[in-house]
């Protein structure tokens, strides 16, 4: 045992000093400390392995604040080290702002080739801890081989040196592997033996990833004044930007005489990248109600579009600027969107509480989307929208209902109309109403585009209607017509605001290009989902709406083809994923339903179902078009918990504990879990916070609860959360009790086993009289002994139970 506990301390002592030393700081570029001067033992010159002298070295502290703890090391890359029978750390102390030190003289040893002496500082500056390192080059001598003389050479300066030859490289981003040759020379009349090249990549804005791990290229030797070439394979960062970067590559190699140099190059290569980083915006906002009505709820759906070509990953939606006498989230404000790829776009719904005292107005709410990319390098993005709200009912409120426009497309040079009812949906008569209607330059409103409207009644509404025209120089697209209405409610101007698009069509266009001549569409211009959402593991149907937007021809021998993300909607027995149509007639709708099962492992989230369309014209010509719509998938819950357990009969006033295991065996979080215990009682530390639920995770229940009354007692243990898109489900567990009256002991008992008259006078001091009320000591001894029985009972079973159903969640999951 006491070995364990020894072995359990070292291996924390371990763990320890090596999370201290990841903690160390290096010094950019060894400024805080620097060597001042060395002197060399001239008499020991070192010439051969082995050979041994001394240096005397002294430091500077070059910043204007202290330095502590400054020791001194010889690093293991150096040409030698200190003599093993002395200290191979040299402690120094502490350095005052500017001062400098002299240590003793440095035993050392030389290995037999190099020159460099490699010293390590390590150091304290405040709480910081420091190393760098600095180089010194010695005079070193070896004997030459072919001389008898006894003479010794200085083989050090026999010292190779390159060049790159080309200044600039110029490389285009794209997937997958890119080799860059890089062209080099030996400028000097010395070989370079065993040549190793790096590319170094210590810059934050190093635009390539490694391939294979691969950024050296060794050679076995580069004769004087020949040329080699460097082979580096690379990739090209996703997110690297378009730019001319430095690059510096470390050469490191012996001469002929085994004196092993380093020497590093710099070029430049021109990277052209074409991806951009991930960029997430707001798209569309739509509120339902359009415009939500003061004491009630509204739900705010974001679709937010990802302009980059990169994917946004852990992306995570808040909605702020709530106020409790404005508008509240209904939920938790936040929604997470695991990614949006390039190009592609996603939803968010937020359940809303409009306070009944806000005033009517266009509230603002910021909307904060935080972002990451495949590098996990962070984005955060910050939009404000404003949420139209009005007073409901208790108010004067006005709404724009009952919207008529052209179905289908308008040709240019045509008139056309549109219309819709101004409803007074509050309490009051408003006064005074004026509506207006903006419309692009090239739409024309041939009827008055302004009128008031002297009043409504409550209830009432007024139907406006106007002509437009749409020019010769109208294009072929969508026109937004803004409609306006302006009127006061409690001294205060409310204004509403509704568009009514209307898609112009110009054969104009059409002429400027033939291959756009009499070109049908078919869109998808509504949908619904038979079940709301798609619940993993379970069929549901969708219904499309298939619109030919063309003002003129008919589409014939039209296929439709359905094809979901990642597989996660599979046709139902019997039924297909394509569906074939006949024909629409211009203008003209269709609506079609197809029934898929939904895979039972679906993660929650919204998924894209893509719709294709072949179709001829009647010239039989061949089309194709792509649709697509957002279905949400959830997952089915499954909150599991195990049977309460009561005592048989509790008596009037008597304290006891409810309790359960409680178990999520689905596959889906349960969101902000409270669980609570209600019923005709009296009840303490009624209400749990559980959190986040996640699959797999057990939690326990316990509330101590008194009943008031006598008889049969129900209750119930309620258990409420949020599922993954935010919706609200509740679960009961009920039980039953039966509860006596309180026994009456026939005088006043104090608890002491003694009973007093109304006179105060002890009638019996034992707990088991012979007379009078003996007995009923008695019998209120034995029903407390009973309850005793029956509380250890229901603890045991309890206890047995919690072991069983965390038997058999730990065998179900």
């Amino acid at each position: 045992m006491k070995r364990i506990k020894f072995t359990s301390v070292f291996l924390v002592a371990i763990i320890l000093l090596v999370n201290l030393a990841t903690l160390m700081v290096y010094s950019e570029n060894g400024t805080h400390v620097i060597v001042e001067k060395y002197i060399q033992d001239k008499e020991k010159i070192p010439a051969k392995s082995g050979d041994a002298f001394s240096v005397e070295i002294s430091y500077k502290n070059t910043l204007d604040e202290n330095i502590e703890n400054f020791c001194v090391s010889v690093d293991n890359s150096s040409a030698f080290y200190i003599v093993p029978t002395e200290p191979q750390t040299i402690e120094l102390g502490d350095f005052e702002p500017n001062d400098s030190k002299n240590n003793k003289k440095i035993n050392l040893k030389y290995k037999g080739s190099g020159n460099e002496l490699v010293l390590t500082f390590k150091y304290s500056i405040g709480e910081k801890d420091y190393q760098t390192n600095q180089i010194l080059y010695l005079e070193t001598k070896e004997k030459k081989d072919s001389s008898g003389s006894g003479s010794f050479v200085d083989t050090s300066k026999f010292k190779p040196d390159f060049r790159i030859l080309d200044g600039i490289k110029t490389v285009k981003g794209q997937d997958g592997k890119l080799t860059i040759k890089v062209p080099v020379k030996n400028i000097t009349s010395y070989t370079a033996k065993d040549v190793t090249v790096t590319l170094l990549s210590d810059s934050e804005n190093f635009p390539f990833m490694l391939s294979g791990g691969n950024i050296s290229f060794h050679m076995e030797q580069l004769k004087s004044k020949t040329e080699g070439e460097v082979t580096l394979d690379l990739l090209v960062k996703p997110n690297a930007k378009t730019d001319t970067y430095p690059l510096t590559l470390e050469f490191r190699y012996y001469n002929t005489h085994g004196d092993y140099f380093t020497s590093t190059e710099s070029m430049f290569v021109a990277v052209e990248n074409n991806k951009k980083k991930p960029t997430l915006i707001v798209k569309d906002v739509k509120f339902n109600p359009s415009q939500p009505v003061a004491g009630d709820k509204a739900n705010a759906s974001f679709e937010f579009e990802n302009t980059g070509n990169l994917d946004g990953k852990n992306i995570k939606v808040t909605l702020k600027g709530f106020n409790e006498n404005g508008i509240m989230p209904q939920f938790t404000g936040v929604k997470h969107i695991n990614s949006i790829k390039g190009g592609r776009n996603a939803t968010a719904d937020f359940g809303l509480i409009i306070s009944k005292n806000i005033a009517t107005e266009n509230y603002p709410i910021e909307v904060s989307i935080e972002y990451e990319d495949d590098f996990g390098k962070s984005y955060t993005e910050s939009y404000t929208y404003y949420i139209p709200v009005s007073k409901g009912s208790k108010a004067a409120s006005i709404k724009i209902d009952e919207i008529t426009s052209p179905r289908g497309s308008v040709a240019a040079e045509k008139d056309f109309s549109i219309g819709f009812d101004v409803v007074n949906d509050g309490s009051l008569e408003v006064s005074d109403i004026k509506v207006s209607i903006m419309t692009a330059s090239e739409i024309i409103c041939k009827s008055q585009s302004t009128m008031i409207i002297d009043s409504i009644e409550p209830g009432g509404a007024m139907r406006i209607e106007h002509e437009l025209y749409a020019l010769s120089d109208a294009a072929t697209k969508n026109y937004p017509i803004e409609v306006n209405v302006e009127y006061e409610s409690g001294g205060e101007k409310q204004n509403i605001t509704r568009y009514i698009g209307v898609f112009v069509e110009n054969d104009k266009d059409d002429e400027k290009d033939p291959s756009k001549i009499s070109t049908p569409r078919l869109i998808i211009d509504q949908y619904s989902i038979s079940t709301g959402e798609a619940v993993a593991g379970q069929s549901f149907e969708v219904k499309l709406g298939i619109l030919n937007t063309h003002k003129n021809t008919t589409v014939s021998n039209i296929g439709v083809s359905l094809a979901a993300d990642e597989g996660v909607f599979i046709p139902s027995a019997g039924g297909g994923s394509s569906i074939y149509i006949g024909e629409i007639s211009p203008g003209e709708r269709v609506e079609r339903t197809v029934a898929f099962d939904t895979k039972f492992d679906a993660e929650p989230k919204s998924y894209s179902l893509k719709i294709d369309f072949e179709y001829e014209d009647e010239n039989q010509n061949q089309h194709t078009t792509s649709e697509s719509i957002s279905i949400p998938v959830v997952q089915e819950h499954r909150l599991e918990a195990s049977e309460i357990v009561v005592p048989p009969f509790v008596q009037v006033g008597q304290s006891f504990p409810v309790t359960l295991d409680f178990y999520n065996m689905g596959r889906s979080t349960l969101y902000n879990m409270m669980v609570k215990c209600e019923g005709n009682f009296d009840i303490q530390d009624a209400n749990y916070f559980a959190g986040n639920f996640d699959p797999g995770r057990t939690d326990y229940y316990e509330a101590y609860i008194t009943p008031t009354e006598p008889g049969e007692i129900k209750g119930a243990v309620i258990f409420t959360f949020e599922d993954s898109m935010g919706k609200s489900i509740e679960v009961k567990k009920e039980f039953e009790f039966f509860v006596e009256e309180m026994m009456d002991m026939g005088g006043d008992f104090n608890g002491e086993g003694v009973i007093f008259d109304e006179d105060g006078m002890i009638i019996d001091g034992g707990m088991m009289g012979a007379s009078g009320t003996g007995g009923g000591i008695l019998k209120f001894v034995v029903i407390a002994v009973v309850l005793i029985v029956a509380i250890v009972i229901a603890i045991i079973v309890i206890r047995k139970k919690r072991k069983k159903a965390s038997a058999d969640l730990y065998e179900n999951y």
